[in-house]
């Protein structure tokens, strides 16, 4: 059996605190980041009406490596603002759960 101190525990329940009241926080920036994420589909597609008279054919090329930089951009901005729903969370809290239950010996109980 491995040994168990409760100490171990009570240093964990003020992390779990915090996250939930993370989670369950106002994310008044959420509309924000939809228009956010429609202006920036917007200025994109026009942005080859602008560039077709200086670089004409580079504009394609051209086209594909400023839409890759700034959606990425923009797809690192959304997980930032909603980092629960993209990380996979549950996997490890049954790890968690698991563990806890191995060192507590409830493994044969549950």
């Amino acid at each position: 059996m491995v040994p168990f101190d409760c100490s171990q525990v009570k240093e964990l329940l003020p992390c779990n605190e915090a996250t939930e009241v993370l989670a369950q926080s106002n994310r008044p920036f959420y509309m924000i980041c939809k228009h956010t994420s429609r202006s920036l589909v917007l200025w994109l597609s026009t942005l080859p009406l602008a560039l077709w008279p200086v670089t004409e054919w580079l504009s394609v090329p051209a086209m594909f490596i400023i839409a890759f930089v700034f959606i990425g951009i923009d797809e690192i901005g959304v997980e930032i603002e909603e980092p629960f729903c993209l990380l996979p969370l549950l996997p490890m809290c049954r790890t968690i759960v698991n563990d806890t239950k191995i060192a507590m010996g409830l493994a044969n109980a549950a």
